[in-house]
């Protein structure tokens, strides 16, 4: 068989993005020291973790957790499996109805107690919170990162900053809808740098009598970034 010819200007796979959850194809669930795996409460655990969409560190907690209660529960009497789940809030939120409705279905096919089915929706809504807080400050911290770039950019950062933001602008309110404007602002693109070299190239060609450069007053006085393209005010 000959050899696999790669193509040198074949694109690249896709980076996973940001933050990305990475749900594995088999969740491989390892036992405290000294017990065995039960295969049928794996597969259980495996299925509810496939329908929470859960990275294999969370599978594996939420299988140690229902390992744990059954192994207290040994001796006992049957569990109560109620008709309907009824989940409490941590204090100052919401219940999170569709992850109610997930857990619940989950909960049901486990039949888990109603303590167990809410010690599953807190240990679900709190490790989803913290991945969402997690993938906030990750994107916030790379928004920061191409301020920063488009600032230290010898093209288009530097002395010429403010002049090439404005041009940026220019182009933008000129010939992007108030959709791509918000659009925009709201995602945190309008501070990549090559868009921001991008609009300020389309800028220069623009006629100069129809330029105002947005951002420079008398006295000197500068707006950062974000308002000189989107016209707001600048965040302290």
């Amino acid at each position: 068989m000959p050899p696999e010819i790669i193509d040198p200007n074949a694109a690249p796979a896709p980076a996973p993005l940001v933050g990305e959850v990475i749900v594995p194809e088999k969740y491989e669930f390892k036992p405290p020291e000294g017990d065995v795996i039960d295969p049928e409460m794996a597969e259980r655990v495996s299925a509810t973790a496939k329908e929470l969409k859960l990275p294999a560190e969370q599978a594996q907690k939420l299988y140690d957790s229902v390992r744990a209660e059954a192994q207290t529960a040994v001796g006992k009497s049957a569990p109560i499996v109620p008709e309907k789940y009824e989940f409490k809030a941590p204090e100052g939120a919401k219940v999170d109805d569709a992850l109610a409705e997930r857990v619940s279905v989950a909960a049901k096919s486990m039949k888990l107690t109603a303590e167990q089915a809410q010690a599953m929706y807190d240990g679900v809504n709190a490790e989803t919170k913290a991945f969402a807080e997690s993938r906030q400050a990750e994107w916030q911290t790379l928004r920061e990162s191409w301020a920063g770039a488009v600032k230290a950019d010898p093209e288009i950062g530097g002395a010429e900053f403010d002049k090439n933001v404005g041009l940026a602008r220019k182009v933008v309110n000129k010939f992007g809808s108030p959709n791509l404007i918000k659009t925009l602002d709201e995602t945190g693109f309008g501070d990549h740098p090559e868009l921001i070299r991008l609009l300020s190239k389309i800028g220069k060609t623009m006629k100069e009598d129809d330029f105002v450069l947005p951002g420079v007053q008398q006295g000197g006085e500068k707006k950062d970034m974000a308002a000189l393209l989107y016209g707001g005010t600048p965040q302290q």
